[in-house]
């Protein structure tokens, strides 16, 4: 392998790189993945432009460059690969790595992507029909993409049918319904549902009144870093 890709070949290139990535046959070493990857992506190898812009993303092997992570990606996405795809969107949306802010730039990727069955991609995209970002708001498109990620257990999109449910958008208005989605998300780990179920079962709205079990949900979330959980289980704990 390692023959092969001092010789210049793009594939034993990306190959070997992924291998000091993962530790596989040698000792991990991010140093030299990055420069097999990079030395792949300038040969034309996809996947090796995806991973040589995460590399610059994530500031691994490589110093931190979103200017040249943001490149990578584009050329990667360009070419039809479909994570290059949604971190692009998530770059335009954020506007990140030197590219605009551009809501419309970031949907036009998105939906390049979760026409691939890219799951974050199928989110992003229900999440820029929910809010009217980048395309006219229109919330039974927005369910549909929410859903198709929904189906893959992509918990955000479980937690936002909840939310949608809850509060009448595209759905007839059914709390309990949402409350359900929302709970399905925070069983499974998501910060934000684990934090809605607590200030549920602290309002006692749509369930029993249970500060104990307020309690716990504010601490599932708020162990993860979630800051409006640790605060409402601060003043919880001050009555």
């Amino acid at each position: 392998m390692k023959k092969a890709a001092d010789s210049g070949d793009a594939e034993a290139q990306g190959l070997l790189g992924g291998m000091y990535r993962l530790g596989i046959g040698t000792l991990r070493d991010d140093e030299k993945a990055a420069h097999r990857a990079r030395r792949a992506a300038e040969q034309g190898d996809i996947k090796a432009m995806l991973n040589i812009a995460m590399y610059y993303d994530k500031g691994e092997g490589v110093p931190q460059n979103r200017i040249f992570a943001a490149s990578w990606f584009k050329k990667a996405a360009e070419k039809g690969n479909s994570d290059a795809q949604t971190f692009l969107g998530e770059y335009y949306k954020g506007g990140l790595g030197g590219l605009p802010k551009n809501e419309a730039e970031a949907v036009k990727w998105f939906r390049k992507a979760a026409d691939q069955g890219d799951t974050a991609a199928e989110y992003y995209l229900g999440e820029a029909y929910n809010t009217g970002q980048g395309v006219k708001q229109d919330y039974k498109a927005a369910i549909y993409w929410y859903q198709k990620a929904a189906e893959k257990i992509f918990l955000p999109a479980i937690h936002n049918l909840g939310l949608m449910y809850m509060l009448g958008e595209g759905f007839e208005k059914n709390p309990k319904e949402g409350l359900a989605y929302v709970l399905t998300a925070a069983k499974e780990g998501l910060p934000e549902s684990q934090y809605l179920m607590g200030l549920e079962y602290e309002r006692g709205e749509y369930v029993k009144k249970d500060l104990k079990e307020a309690a716990r949900w504010y601490q599932l979330a708020a162990s993860k870093g979630y800051v409006k959980a640790r605060e409402a289980l601060e003043g919880l704990n001050k009555r």
